[in-house]
């Protein structure tokens, strides 16, 4: 046993004696056991101990975390920090990796992300040493987010390429895809349009890795509208050429483009892509039938066939439903008038039928002659009344007459 070795062991006496309590002593007391712990920590490092100085610098963090100890969490990560360096040199990288993570949730407890995203750097690079991509991957992205959250957007740029080229050594190609469209937001009014270009053009030959033909024709449409001047590009060109190559399924024209310098300013693992391509994995069929569905989209979604929704549209019959139920309703009424009619046009005959036999037997007269007859008998009438009036005017002036007469005798 080295001398560094011993007092290294003696300061991890002295730290536990004092959290120890008695009679005479009711509270453990940290800032002592904290010092005494990274001294610990520091002679088994110079003694070359790696496992126990990264016990002793996780007994010092647990120290600061107290809430009676006068630390803050920032000491807590540092702590942390100094056991992940010891853990790595030990040849255990999990938990150095591990350790890393708890420092840098410490530090953003601190409101410092510049410590925290140092701390996930290092945890990341450790990840893909080790040949974990995946994680690599997703720590990267925790990066991203810390520079983003900060509004830090041109320091995204070197995490977000590492994200990509680890989770396209892992062969997480759709996971790549999304860091690419990620990537082109980021990089979008914050750098060069070229860069953004680039991003795109990665974006498709990803797909076109993975036999997602779809989801590349997607990509490069919906660039062509986010971001001005890809179409007309040298970046947005060439992945119009290489899609219609791959519709077309000309694979001359296929491996001309690959041979076009413009893949060689991507990214490595994109540039390595690019090599691989070939015709063999990619479906036409499937292609011919998303071109298909695509233009029958695009028919049914023009401004000249949209109709627009009324506001209780639930509520109201749709016109096809209403027109069919009108005709019906007209239909329906005009057989049940033609209906009506003919029992009227039927009695109408009967009833005439009737009358002309009952007057068969009678005399017909015509509206002039009974008009006629009706005024002879009526001057008939008139004048036997004058006759009468006359004859008793008559009579009355014999009787008065005879009264004069005799009264004078």
């Amino acid at each position: 046993m080295s001398d560094k070795e011993k007092k290294a062991k003696q300061h991890i006496a002295a730290g536990e004696k004092a959290l120890k309590t008695s009679l005479f002593k009711w509270k453990p007391e940290y800032d002592i056991a904290v010092a005494e712990f990274e001294k610990a920590g520091l002679h088994f490092k110079l003694a070359k101990l790696y496992k126990q100085a990264a016990d002793a610098y996780v007994r010092a963090s647990e120290c600061h975390a107290q809430p009676e100890c006068s630390s803050t969490p920032y000491h807590v990560g540092k702590a942390l920090e100094s056991a992940s360096t010891c853990a790595r040199e030990a040849k255990d990288t999990q938990r150095a990796i591990d350790l890393l993570h708890q420092a840098a949730l410490q530090f953003r407890m601190t409101g410092k992300n510049a410590p925290a995203c140092s701390a996930l750097e290092k945890a990341a690079k450790l990840s893909e040493q080790s040949g974990d991509f995946k994680k690599a991957h997703g720590i990267w992205l925790e990066v991203t987010d810390l520079y983003e959250e900060e509004e830090k957007l041109r320091q995204c740029k070197r995490p977000i390429e590492n994200a990509i080229t680890a989770a396209l050594r892992a062969n997480y190609k759709k996971s790549a895809a999304k860091a690419l469209e990620r990537q082109s937001k980021l990089l979008d009014g914050n750098a060069n349009a070229t860069f953004v270009y680039q991003s795109v053009l990665s974006r498709v030959v990803v797909y076109i890795s993975d036999n997602d033909f779809a989801a590349a024709d997607h990509a490069h449409t919906e660039a062509c509208s986010d971001f001005s001047g890809y179409g007309s590009s040298t970046e947005g060109m060439l992945s119009s050429r290489l899609l219609q190559a791959c519709e077309d399924g000309d694979e001359e024209e296929f491996n001309d483009i690959k041979r076009n310098q413009t893949f060689t300013f991507l990214l490595a693992e994109v540039t390595l892509l690019v090599r691989q391509l070939t015709l063999e994995g990619v479906d036409t069929d499937v292609i011919q039938r998303k071109v298909v569905d695509d233009a029958r989209t695009s028919l049914f979604a023009s401004p000249a066939s949209f109709q627009p929704t009324p506001p209780n549209a639930d509520a109201l019959p749709s016109p096809s439903s209403s027109t069919t139920t009108n005709l019906k309703t007209n239909s329906s009424t005009s057989r049940n008038e033609e209906r009506t009619q003919e029992p009227k046009e039927t009695e109408k005959s009967q009833l005439e039928d009737q009358l002309s036999k009952s007057n068969d037997g009678l005399p017909s007269y015509t509206e002039s002659e009974s008009h006629t007859q009706t005024k002879k008998k009526i001057a008939q009438d008139d004048g036997e009344n004058q006759e009468e009036m006359e004859e008793g005017e008559e009579t009355g002036g014999e009787e008065e007459e005879e009264e004069d007469s005799d009264d004078g005798c």
